[in-house]
């Protein structure tokens, strides 16, 4: 297939956009459903920050930390140097990804105790009382720019289908992501916060509506990639459900600093996207249903 878009059958993409209009999203659809969803629970508390280890290159700052539970994670403070919005796109994009097996960081929200606020942390920050995010760590992952993901590799052939439709699902700004070189460099998640429209650390509930309907496909290669992922794929996206959704929208703590409305409209954007997603993913394949 090399870097070429192959395109379906006219009939076929016919037949799905008249689908996809007889069963359209509306945007007050959504008004008022994470309404009273939404708490201050968390999943995990710190246990203490290993100081002494740094990323190898983030803008964002991230602070290795173990949990009490006796995994590592990554935190990304919500005061972030790329905005408080990367933080909770993060978690967003690592629940969202998830209920279709994208791929995505297993995310947790971290509770910090008094015992450790005021802990003086890397830019100059200080820990404090509350709840932060965090993804599991993975020992030996590394960060990669661009289209570098071998696919014959482990089973990249198949997970790097999985990056095309989050990217253009989830409206992916800069082509990054996370792989393994100690284990056949398995590519497993996309990396960074840069996601939601208009692109970049922000994201608005007027551009995530004026976007809602627009193509906005990786710049990624098709070659190597599974034919029988892309229907799997396609196939999840077409199955997400709003409760779903509105389930692993409700995880977002109270504290942090985006309201029900906003998420309301990144609900509406994911369920109202999907079927067309799922559409050009099989059109950028020729994938037939």
């Amino acid at each position: 297939m090399g870097g070429l878009r192959a395109g379906c059958g006219g009939r076929y993409l016919r037949g799905c956009i008249i689908g996809a209009i007889e069963n359209m999203v509306a945007e007050t659809d959504w008004t008022g459903l994470l309404a009273g969803r939404r708490d201050d629970e968390h999943d995990v508390v710190l246990s203490f920050p290993e100081l002494s280890i740094l990323p190898d290159s983030a803008g964002s700052m991230p602070i290795y930390c173990v949990g009490k539970d006796g995994a590592r994670y990554w935190v990304k403070l919500r005061e972030n140097p790329q905005g408080d919005r990367v933080p909770i796109t993060e978690q967003i994009l690592g629940r969202i990804g998830a209920l279709v097996g994208l791929p995505s960081c297993a995310v947790r929200r971290m509770y910090i105790s008094a015992d450790h606020a005021g802990t003086l942390v890397s830019g100059g920050r200080q820990l404090r009382v509350g709840i932060e995010h965090a993804s599991l760590d993975v020992r030996g992952a590394a960060l990669f720019r661009g289209d570098r993901v071998d696919r014959a590799r482990d089973d990249n052939a198949r997970r790097v289908v999985g990056w095309f439709a989050l990217f253009d699902w989830g409206w992916g700004d800069d082509v990054q992501g996370l792989w393994d070189p100690q284990d056949d460099h398995r590519f497993f998640s996309h990396d960074h916060g840069f996601y939601l429209p208009p692109g970049g650390s922000s994201w608005s509930i007027d551009e995530l509506r004026r976007s809602v309907d627009v193509a906005h496909e990786a710049p990624l290669d098709t070659s190597g990639c599974d034919p029988f992922a892309v229907a799997e794929v396609a196939q999840n996206l077409l199955n997400v459900t709003r409760p779903q959704l509105v389930e692993a929208l409700s995880f977002v703590p109270r504290e942090w600093n985006v309201t029900d409305q906003e998420l309301e409209a990144v609900g509406y954007f994911f369920e109202r996207r999907a079927p067309a997603v799922a559409v050009r993913l099989r059109a950028r394949f020729g994938v037939q249903p």
